[in-house]
Parts: C-alpha cells; structure tokens; sequence
C-alpha cells in the first residue's frame, strides 16, 4: 500500500526548477483514470488518509482548489495533472448544484470558459 511517506519522498526528488507552480498547470489536464493509489477509490490498493482527512480533502476541492495527481511523485516527477478522482468528485457536486449542465469534462471545461469570457 502507497503511503503519504513515499509520496513525500518522491516528491523530495523533484528537482526545484522542474517543479510546476499552480498557477501553470492547466485545469483541463486530469488523469484520464484514477491511479492505482488513488485516495478516492474505494478499494484496499488506495492511499488511505483516513477518515478525517478525506472529509478535509473533499472539502478543499469543492470550495479551493484543483488536487494534483500524487502519482508521479512516486517516480520523482513533477505533479503535472489534475486528481481524477478529485475532479470526479467535483464534477458530481457542481453538477448536482445546476453549475454543470451534465457530469462531464466537457462541461467542466465549458464552464470554465464561460467563467473566464
């Protein structure tokens, strides 16, 4: 099983001027699947936070911000991508609030260039 510990020494090894800001990655590039280490999956190969730290992790990315993917840190690479599993939740929500006018990534997208103009 991952754990928070692998993530954060793979991410360790990242160098600094390989490391991608937030603001330069790209809110449409998400992980076509879950990774097999995937916090929001619900089977025994996730990383498990815990209970507490989900609950804490959902509300983040319903009222904050974008969750990188921490699978490439795993090898040492940038976090470049966006958490499936968190957009998923995502989407499922603001589509239930009538943001989304389906639960898609196209909608997500088309959203986000009506928000932007």
């Amino acid at each position: 099983m991952t754990t928070f510990e692998d993530i954060s020494r793979g991410r360790a090894l990242v160098p600094p001027e390989s490391q991608i800001a937030d603001e330069d990655i790209d809110p449409n590039n998400v992980m076509p699947v879950m990774c097999p280490s995937c916090p929001w999956r619900s089977d025994a190969g996730r990383l498990d936070l815990g209970a507490e730290a989900m609950q804490a992790l959902a509300l983040s990315v319903t009222t904050e911000a974008n969750q990188r993917c921490h699978a490439p840190s795993l090898s040492g690479k940038p976090e470049a991508r966006i958490c499936r599993g968190a957009r998923d939740v995502q989407i499922e929500l603001f589509y239930h609030l009538g943001v989304l006018k389906e639960p898609t990534d196209a909608a997500w997208a088309k959203a986000l260039l009506d928000l932007q103009g």
